[in-house]
């Protein structure tokens, strides 16, 4: 599944129920692939993602020559309860956080490891935010917009690569890429920022308001 891709060898022997030792094995007998060359490949993978970010390669350049480019993405469009939250986040060239991907593939122990680690590396991160009132004011897609450019306030970059959407008047050059936390390097890592943002909101208001899990 997509949630296996990216577990180690230890969570999946555990999550199937088997010992690490027979769990490689096992691995290799059904992939015809030792569990390690997997690994090596799965790397491969996220350091591509890259690459693959616009279709032309746009990004890898913009790192060769020091041009800042920034990811956006939000957590909160769909549900009915809480804020909707926005992130606008610039990474490094190096170092390549290999488990940096949409946030809804990652486990929530996984998300909050990765949320340190981009908290930790990112040149920039923003953080906005549109509140219930404003939502029910100018609609949800107003509301995100506003929110990401509350994220994107005072960020040095000059092009925004935001999943789905574009048009937001921001400073820089604008790309709409769908599915972007899926393909997408530096919208991963925002993903990551906007939903464990807005998870530990909502668990702080469960606590205050208990029996809505």
């Amino acid at each position: 599944t997509h949630s296996d891709e990216t577990l180690s060898l230890k969570e999946l022997a555990h999550r199937y129920g088997y010992s690490e030792f027979h769990f490689s094995r096992r691995f290799k007998e059904l992939s015809g692939m030792a569990f390690r060359d997997y690994v090596r490949y799965r790397r491969l993978a996220f350091a591509l993602r890259r690459v693959r970010d616009t279709r032309d390669g746009l990004l890898e350049i913009a790192l060769d020559q020091g041009i800042l480019f920034a990811g956006m993405d939000e957590a909160g469009r769909g549900p009915l309860c809480g804020n909707v939250v926005t992130a606008c986040v610039i990474m490094p060239k190096e170092p390549l956080l290999e488990w940096v991907d949409d946030s809804k593939k990652l486990s929530p122990k996984r998300r909050d490891e990765m949320y340190d680690q981009i908290m930790e590396h990112a040149l920039f991160v923003g953080i906005g935010e549109a509140d219930p009132e404003e939502i029910d004011r100018v609609n949800i897609l107003e509301a995100t917009k506003n929110a990401m450019r509350r994220a994107a306030e005072n960020c040095p970059a000059s092009l925004y690569l935001i999943d789905a959407l574009q048009g937001l008047g921001l400073n820089g050059e604008e790309r709409g890429i769908i599915h972007g936390d899926a393909v997408c390097y530096s919208i991963a890592a925002a993903s990551i920022i906007a939903k464990v943002t807005r998870d530990r909101q909502m668990e702080e208001l469960d606590r205050l308001y208990p029996g809505y899990n």
